[in-house]
């Protein structure tokens, strides 16, 4: 019988704790300003807690340090009244519908479900350092503080909402983040994911119009990227330290890249920028040693110090017409460029500007009719009386005074070479040999004029035309590498080295 009692008594204890637990993991509170103190029995044992009706600042300070179990917030159906009273954490008076500021920071709380209510923000470092696992912002999130939820070492995901705007820094250092979903956002802010080493997925990215300073920065896993459309700017260092394979904007309207947006990545091969892209700042892409495929866009008036440091697999450069100055440093170490060619606009190459290319065969500068001045150094390590200079004949005794261009390989061209204008780019004409014939096409466009010249810049041969192909038969000429100058109807002009092949 005493051993049965005992079982009973066992059995009756072991009950009244699975209840007590329950109770515990299913706490709701039917709250009022500053009331949760006073309607929560036993704080310190409550591990999951629903609250509802209304609450203030001082609630939410009472759950995080009067609640140390507390692991699972529901806010769903609470409102947040403003607080005005006695000091907390240094402040007397709180805003409504705004979860205060440093709340829940340092805090075990795992999940959390945030009001839907329009125009929700939340506050400065709110959740920062936390052991939130997950996140998602209702509709009607407005405003993200700095840092709200940066550091938060076991948080893996994190979605977002349309129109929310970030003070910056929001998820800024968190690990364990692998997912992001922008779901419209139309910008980040400074450093939001910057230091997020995991993150590898960014969606909801079509909206976007700012990518804003370091928003990316040392995301080393983020290989991928959507870019909108509708962007329009990309800020200081938003993507350096990335693994990003390709940067192509498409029709994108980006007209600025900030300094260092794309440095220090070792995986970048191929940028595609709009033509329409006026600003490319200093260091842009910096040490990319894999960036093979690389456009400088027709909107560019100078080369920043350092764009392309270090970018050593670009094999040939074209500075777009507009430019008028390459500032120091910008090209240097780019030992994989073979051929570089100068606009008509150049006027100033900045110190070591192209120190370290040592692996340039030909420079070809023939649209100048002045040298451009040089800084210090432009071409240290270079080997230059190895290297190529096309200059216009009337504009070789300037190189040829010049301490620094003298030391080339100078080759003169008796006529100014063209450069293409941006209404007729060169995907607009063709040029390509069929045996000893030279076929120049301009599908849907009709040629007004071919000018042939030999390597010297000597006119060969004119043909004037009113028909989108022009054939023309080079058999007579001992010449195998030539210029072709072809003039659309409407004064458009573009300009091409081809070389014959035989056999």
């Amino acid at each position: 019988m005493h051993r049965l009692m005992n079982h009973k008594h066992s059995l009756a204890v072991m009950t009244a704790m699975v209840t007590a637990l329950a109770a515990a993991a299913a706490t709701t509170v039917d709250c009022r300003p500053g009331a949760l103190h006073s309607l929560v029995g036993n704080p310190a044992s409550v591990t999951s807690l629903r609250l509802t009706g209304t609450a203030d600042a001082s609630d939410f300070f009472f759950m995080a340090s009067a609640m140390p179990a507390l692991t699972e917030l529901d806010l769903a159906g609470c409102d947040i009244a403003a607080y005005r009273g006695d000091a907390i954490n240094g402040l007397s008076a709180y805003p409504a519908l705004t979860i205060p500021q440093g709340a829940f920071a340092g805090t075990g709380l795992k999940a959390v479900i945030l009001p839907d209510a329009k125009g929700l923000a939340i506050g400065d470092f709110a959740f920062a350092g936390s052991a939130l696992e997950t996140i998602s912002l209702p509709a009607g999130t407005a405003v993200i503080g700095q840092g709200a939820f940066a550091g938060c070492r076991a948080l893996t995901s994190a979605t977002l909402t349309a129109g929310v705007r970030s003070a910056g820094y929001a998820f800024n250092n968190c690990p364990a983040l692998v997912s992001v979903d922008l779901a419209g956002a139309t910008s980040t802010g400074t450093a939001d994911y910057a230091g997020c080493t995991a993150l590898s997925a960014v969606k909801g990215t079509r909206s976007a119009t700012r990518i804003a300073d370091s928003t990316f920065n040392g995301c080393s896993s983020l290989t991928e990227f959507d870019f909108s459309p509708g962007l329009r700017s990309i800020g200081s260092s938003a993507f350096a330290g990335t693994s990003l394979v390709s940067a192509r904007f498409r029709d994108s309207a980006v007209d600025s890249i900030g300094s260092w947006a794309f440095a220090y990545n070792p995986a970048l091969t191929d940028v595609a920028t709009p033509a329409g892209t006026g600003h490319i700042g200093q260091g842009a892409f910096f040490d990319c040693p894999s960036l093979k495929y690389f456009t400088l866009p027709s909107g560019l008036r100078r080369i920043e110090a350092y764009t392309l440091k270090g970018a050593s697999s670009v094999e040939t450069l074209t500075v777009p017409r507009g430019v008028d100055e390459i500032e120091p440093y910008a090209l240097k170490g780019a030992s994989g460029t073979r051929t570089v060619r100068l606009p008509s606009t150049l006027e100033y190459i900045g110190d070591g500007a192209m120190e370290g290319m040592t692996g340039l065969t030909a420079i070809e500068a023939a649209a100048l009719e002045q040298a451009p001045e040089l800084g210090a150094d432009v071409w240290k390590s270079v080997p230059q009386a190895d290297v190529r200079l096309d200059v216009y004949i009337g504009a070789a005794p300037a190189f040829e005074a010049d301490r620094q261009w003298s030391r080339f390989d100078i080759n003169t061209v008796a006529t100014l070479v063209g450069e293409t204008s941006p209404e007729a780019p060169h995907s607009t004409v063709r040029c390509r040999f069929s045996g000893s014939i030279l076929l120049v096409e301009a599908p849907g466009r009709d040629i007004a004029e071919v000018v042939l010249f030999d390597i010297a810049g000597r006119a060969l041969l004119r043909a004037v035309s009113s028909e989108a192909t022009v054939a023309i038969d080079t058999s007579a000429f001992t010449t195998d590498i030539y210029i072709v100058r072809c003039t659309l109807s409407g004064g458009d002009t573009a300009t091409f080295k081809t070389a014959r092949r035989h056999g």
